[in-house]
């Protein structure tokens, strides 16, 4: 049976349940930025997408977001469900729209590009990148790409936490991931509206925001918050098998 575990500012509930399928959760009240209680948090797993996370932390410590940067390749779709943004070869879009189609829509192709373009190549971004996670003291981590399809992305939820320390203290990151309805603007003119991988916003009375990723050796995974007030608790999990389901859990545990 799967723990979790469930924080808030001054008091500690501990159960046990069903409800959350995760094998490594993280449920922290935002006050001062303590953990409080942590399950499992220490477990290397495959990220996913949460790998975006680190690559556009990297991104902007690389390049003020009014850079242009120029797509490198189509975007194809994975599937029906796939919400990535419908970026043309050759478009030129800010880093600051390339960043909302990489966090909002989870556009690899935004990644991949942004990659390119900062760096030279991908592969030349992903050792940077690698370097930079360390100097912030990732130390989990191990970045295979600049966008989370290879099960070789790995993290755990301590160094995500981390990382998400980092986008606490960028108000531009922060205001992305915040984002509810946002629109994209080619350097031509044409716009798009970016379609949220995240289903779940608005959830007894909370505001939810946050990265997804989703693979088969990753599972469903998620790093974000929910805020009520002034009161912001982050929620982290890796492995889950109904991301939705386990975000209303948290919610609910929040609420006791």
């Amino acid at each position: 049976m799967i723990r979790y575990f469930v924080t808030l500012t001054f008091s500690i509930l501990f159960f046990q349940t069903a409800a959350f399928s995760h094998p490594a959760s993280l449920l922290v009240a935002e006050e001062g930025g303590r953990v409080f209680v942590s399950e499992n948090t220490a477990i290397v797993r495959p990220m996913a997408s949460l790998t975006k996370i680190g690559s556009a932390l990297f991104a902007v410590s690389l390049s003020p977001l009014d850079r242009w940067i120029r797509l490198s390749e189509t975007v194809r779709s994975r599937g029906p469900d796939d919400r990535s943004a419908p970026l043309r070869l050759q478009e030129q879009y800010t880093l600051r729209d390339m960043l909302s189609a990489m966090l909002i829509s989870s556009t690899n192709a935004a990644s991949r590009s942004v990659a390119k373009e900062l760096a030279g190549s991908e592969s030349e971004f992903v050792r940077r990148l690698g370097e930079f996670g360390a100097r912030r003291g990732w130390k989990q981590t191990r970045f295979a790409d600049s966008h989370g399809l290879s099960p070789a992305s790995i993290s755990s939820v301590d160094d995500i936490s981390r990382m998400m320390d980092d986008f606490i203290r960028n108000p531009d990151l922060m205001k992305v991931l915040e984002s509810v309805h946002p629109v994209i603007q080619e350097k031509q003119g044409r716009t798009i509206s970016l379609l949220s991988t995240l289903d779940l916003r608005e959830y007894r009375g909370f505001r939810i925001f946050g990265k997804t990723g989703r693979t088969t050796a990753a599972g469903q995974c998620f790093a974000g918050f929910a805020v009520l007030g002034s009161k912001r608790y982050r929620i982290i999990f890796l492995g889950s098998s109904d991301m939705q389901a386990d975000i209303r859990a948290a919610v609910d545990q929040i609420k006791k």
